[in-house]
């Protein structure tokens, strides 16, 4: 049942629950039934809105139509973290209006790109991106679906910053990626009010610690992402990486190109 007060459909609701109350006990089950239809659509609506916020609007109207889990659960996913390289320095030469207005338009084509590959998008961090691969939909080829997103999103950024679409930043933009497969803790996290559909665990950590380390227009991947992507990608090795808050070292790869 909807519950969220400023949700049109949930106020409707609870008015004609309320006028339901007044109706004589013998056309009182016919509106009770009407009633038990309504709630079930306002469901339905409530979930397609949630959806949308992380999945293609086609999937999340198909997706809100069946039932969704809410426990939360554990599985094998590939996670991806983006950042904007150098965001700080064009922060000083840009005003706070100009540079919501990038940021809305750089997040409108990147999220474009990661729902054509078939991700989930779990949050926008400052000027990253966070999201997965693998859930709700179950993809064998998640973590190469991941590394071809991650190469289209460094090309049209290249496209889009030499046609000045960034514009008024002088310079271009930039971006790191860091790449993990791995078991993670997945499911609605958060407060009565506000949840986000998202991902915990130490192999998202790893990922966010191969972003960090990633330079401008690299993609840094791990070990286990490479061992399922090997056969389709040429990487540069890059050795075992020292990673803030991992207490063991990390190979990892950079990712060059598609075979």
């Amino acid at each position: 049942m909807v519950e969220d007060k400023n949700f049109p459909l949930g106020e409707i609701i609870r008015e004609v629950r309320s006028r339901l109350e007044a109706i004589p006990a013998v056309g009182r089950k016919r509106g009770e039934r009407a009633l038990q239809d309504l709630e079930r659509r306002a469901d339905q609506i409530q979930r397609m809105v949630d959806l949308r916020r992380y999945l293609p609007p086609v999937l999340a109207e198909r997706l809100s139509m069946e039932d969704t889990p809410t426990q939360v659960k554990r599985k094998n996913l590939t996670v991806f973290f983006s950042d904007i390289r150098g965001f700080s320095a064009m922060n000083e030469q840009m005003e706070p209006e100009e540079m919501v207005d990038m940021l809305n338009r750089y997040f409108q084509e990147m999220t474009q790109i990661i729902f054509r590959h078939g991700g989930t998008l779990s949050s926008f961090l400052g000027d990253g991106i966070m999201g997965f691969f693998g859930d709700p939909l179950d993809y064998p080829d998640h973590a190469l679906r991941a590394i071809r997103m991650s190469l289209e999103m460094k090309s049209k950024l290249t496209d889009l910053s030499g046609q000045g679409f960034f514009h008024p930043l002088p310079i271009p933009i930039q971006i790191g990626v860091g790449i993990n497969t791995g078991y993670v803790t997945l499911g609605y996290i958060g407060s009565e009010n506000h949840r986000d559909y998202t991902i915990v665990g130490r192999n998202v950590n790893l990922a966010s610690r191969l972003e960090e380390m990633a330079g401008p227009d690299q993609t840094f991947i791990s070990q286990r992402t490479y061992s399922l992507v090997k056969d389709d990608v040429e990487v540069e090795e890059l050795g075992e990486l020292t990673l803030k808050g991992l207490h063991s070292q990390v190979l990892a790869y950079n990712v060059l190109s598609l075979k």
